[in-house]
């Protein structure tokens, strides 16, 4: 199943920062979506095996080698072009 463009957006975001684990908080600032809809493609990453994340609170989130792979396939790989650090100060 093709991912949304906010799916694709949230990846992108964790591919570009891996191996950090980001929060939803970090993941939003990156990609300039609000919690709820990075929550929800976070989620929808998890359950696709595209996504993992710690099980303590705040939770922080990364990309598998699965979500990698389909990151940099060529359907997707013009999300990870974007330069994040433009947007948060070298931070995310």
């Amino acid at each position: 199943m093709p991912l949304t463009e906010t799916q694709a957006e949230v990846l992108a975001a964790l591919a570009r920062w891996f191996p950090a684990r980001l929060s939803v908080a970090q993941v939003c600032a990156i990609t300039g979506l609000a919690p709820s809809t990075v929550r929800a493609a976070l989620r929808t990453g998890t359950y696709d095996a595209l996504t993992a994340s710690t099980h303590y609170r705040p939770a922080r989130w990364w990309i598998t080698n699965r979500g990698r792979l389909l990151a940099r396939s060529r359907l997707y790989r013009e999300f990870l072009t974007h330069d994040a650090t433009t947007t948060t100060g070298g931070q995310p």
